[in-house]
């Protein structure tokens, strides 16, 4: 299978990393309860299942960072295709919480005797 750039709205994103950068769970909506009889009675909002798509970045520089929390921000209470590294596209939203990444940052050397800041964080968005 080919892989493809994952883009949201038709903008490119950084490449996840390699191991578990990229996860796609899927998920039934709505609910179930337990009848007096013991029976599970199940009401689904559709009868489809819904993909969950996490994507995680390591050790991003400060470009590609800005990049991934701008595509994210845009997002904010609209939907947007996700072109997943499958070549998926799917419907999303950012999670049921809002979440943005909360960016982890690391000094790297620049070769040169400073350093560079790297950053690492993550995102889950949701079928619609």
């Amino acid at each position: 299978m080919a892989v493809t750039q994952p883009t949201l709205g038709g903008s490119a994103l950084p490449w996840p990393q390699q191991d578990g950068g990229y996860r796609v769970r899927y998920e039934y909506r709505g609910g179930a309860s337990v009848m007096a009889n013991g029976a599970v009675n199940y009401d689904l909002v559709a009868s489809g299942m819904k993909r969950i798509v996490s994507l995680t970045w390591i050790n991003l520089s400060a470009t590609d960072r800005d990049t991934v929390q701008t595509r994210l921000t845009s997002l904010g209470t609209s939907s947007a295709t996700l072109v997943t590294p499958e070549n998926a596209s799917i419907t999303v939203t950012l999670d049921e919480n809002m979440t943005l990444p909360d960016w982890n940052s690391v000094g790297v050397p620049d070769g040169s005797g400073g350093q560079n800041l790297r950053y690492s964080g993550s995102v889950t968005l949701r079928e619609v």
